[in-house]
Order: structure tokens, then sequence, then C-alpha cells
């Protein structure tokens, strides 16, 4: 007598396996691709919301200029071109110090607004010794365009080739100053260019250490996932700079004061860290005023074309 088993565990294993295997691995190919396309290297317009916050120049405020000083500023155009965006004509003033031999300040401000709303610091470092040049990034204020990380890098170099090119000044005789954002942008115009001194405001330590701090998600990449790794304010300051001086809030719930640290820490001499226990990320003027001109008016005068 033949008996016969069928043995129907094994092919219902069989076949839940086989159709197992394509989901498997459809999962193990979409789930890297999803992971890297969100990424904020290569999904730049997802991002670009957090990271910038431009307005357009107040319709009031056409044809009128802000004065420091008593200094009424020259209002400027220029280009930016280059390799990392596209080309497009930016708005910048110029405040001349009284005193013909003051040194420049190339100011870049940070992630919001437009160059109106500075006038509290533009006005301290005129008093603190130094001529003024701000500018607004692309998109910003009346300067054209859209910003992305890459072209405002581009427009700080745009900013320093053009009035160094203008006024005939040399290395010596300029300052760099970030705030926010613009310190990301400052050091990176120190990176390549030659400068007298680096001031960073309010400064974050990297894109990725505050994007982490930002939205949870993006600790899960890699600095070089995000835009143009390398060039962080941290890589740049491991690196020869010019002398440095970092001022920021310990109260700073935006940029939190352990960024100034860590760039501090990471920096070479000649290096200072200015800690200024009552002030916050945007009100280091309206809170500190005193101690920030003193310390800048040293710095400039230090470091300065002699």
């Amino acid at each position: 007598m033949k008996f016969k088993v069928k043995v129907c565990g094994s092919q219902e294993e069989s076949k839940a396996a086989t159709k197992a295997g394509p989901s498997l691995w459809r999962y193990l190919f979409l789930a890297p691709l999803a992971y890297l396309l969100l990424s904020p290297r290569v999904n730049i317009r997802l991002y670009r919301r957090l990271l910038f916050q431009p307005t357009a120049f107040p319709e009031q405020l056409e044809g009128k200029f802000p004065q420091a000083m008593e200094v009424e500023p020259e209002e400027l155009y220029f280009n930016s071109f280059g390799d990392l965006d596209s080309k497009e004509t930016l708005h910048g003033w110029y405040f001349q110090h009284p005193k013909p031999d003051a040194p420049l300040v190339i100011f870049s401000h940070g992630n919001s607004g437009n160059l109106t709303i500075r006038a509290p610091l533009f006005q301290l470092l005129l008093e603190s010794g130094a001529s003024v040049f701000i500018y607004d990034y692309r998109g910003f204020g009346k300067s054209t365009g859209s910003p992305t990380l890459q072209g405002v890098y581009q427009d700080g170099l745009a900013a320093y080739d053009f009035v160094v090119k203008k006024f005939g000044l040399s290395a010596d005789q300029v300052f760099l100053y970030g705030e926010s954002l613009g310190a990301a942008v400052s050091s990176f115009i120190s990176s390549k260019r030659k400068a007298a001194g680096l001031v960073l405001q309010s400064g974050f330590s990297s894109l990725r250490n505050i994007g982490g701090e930002r939205v949870r998600a993006l600790k899960l990449y890699p600095s070089w996932l995000f835009p143009m790794p390398g060039t962080s304010s941290r890589d740049i300051l491991a690196a020869e700079h010019p002398p440095l001086l970092i001022i920021h809030g310990q109260l700073d719930q935006s940029v939190a004061f352990h960024h100034a640290q860590a760039l501090y820490d990471c920096a070479s001499q000649p290096k200072q860290l200015l800690a200024l226990p009552a002030s916050g990320h945007s009100d280091l003027v309206a809170t500190a005023k005193d101690t920030l001109k003193e310390n800048l008016t040293a710095f400039f005068s230090r470091f300065g074309q002699s």
C-alpha cells in the first residue's frame, strides 16, 4: 500500500516567500532612495524656507536713506557671478566713516529680512571706528534672484571683490563681519579672500548642527549630505584664518551659545570669545552696546592697517 503525503505548509510557505521577495527588495531599494532624495543636499527646495526668510525692500523707504553718525549711505548695485550659482544683481549701502583712513567692514547679515532692519548694527560699527558696506543677498531687499546657500556664498565673494576694487582697498583694510547666517558667509569669504580680521556674531558652528537642532530628522544625515560640505564655519576655522572675534549672547534661543564655544575651541590664535550674559540672538546692541563698542573698537585698532 502506498501513501501520498500532502505537505500543505511547505507549499504555502514557499508561496509566501515568493511573494515577500519582490516586496523586500523593493523596500531595500526605495528606502535608501527616499533617504537620499529627502536629504538637504539633494532636495534643496524642501529646506529653503527653513534657511531663508527674505523680505522685499519696504516701499515706504524707497528714496530714503538712514543716517548713522550723520553719514548718509551711498546706494550701490553690483553683479554677483561665478561658478557657484546664477548671475544676479545685488544691492548695498556704503557708509563712509568721517575718518579717511578708517578700515572697512563688509557686513553679511542673517537669514531674514533685509539690510534696512540692521540699522543699530551698522550705526554701532561706525561708532566703533569703521566704514561699513552692507549688502543684500540674492532674493533679499532689492537684490534679484532667489536665495540658495551656494548663491549667498557667491554673493559674499562678489561683495568683497566689488567693494575692494571700487575703493582701492588692501586686505589689511578690510574686516569681515557676519551676523547669524552671515557668520557662515563671512567665514567662507575668509577662506577665499584675505582680510584683516573676522567677526562672527550669533553664528552657528555648522549647518548640520543647527539643522538637527531645528528639525530632529536632519540628525539622520551626515555632513556630506548637506549643501556645500566642508565649508561650515567650524571646518574653516579649523584651518588657517584671519584674527577672530566671536560675539554671542548667552541667552540666545535661536542659535545656542554652545555653537560659539565650539567655534572658539576649534579656531587657532589670535582669537577672542565675547560672551554677553544678558543678550539673546538679535538684541545685542540693545542689551550690550557699550561692551560691543569697546571690544569692536579695540579689535579694529589692533588688527587694522597701522
